[in-house]
Order: C-alpha cells, then structure tokens, then sequence
C-alpha cells in the first residue's frame, strides 16, 4: 500500500526494490498455498 502505479517494475521510474521484493515473496506464498 502507498506505492505509485509501477512501482513492482525495474525499469520504471517509480521503481521500488524493498517493495517489489516483499511482492515478489508474497505472490510465491499465494501460489504456494493456493496451487499447493
């Protein structure tokens, strides 16, 4: 919450690496516990 549009994509100006990393770490757990 509280990024700008964007903010999960390397070569964005709005770019966010602490943000994008917690993403990224989040979306593997929802696909682990969802897919198995």
């Amino acid at each position: 919450a509280g990024m700008a549009h964007g903010w999960c994509v390397p070569d964005h100006s709005a770019f966010d690496a602490t943000g994008a990393e917690r993403h990224l770490k989040r979306l593997a757990t929802l696909f682990s516990e969802t897919l198995g």
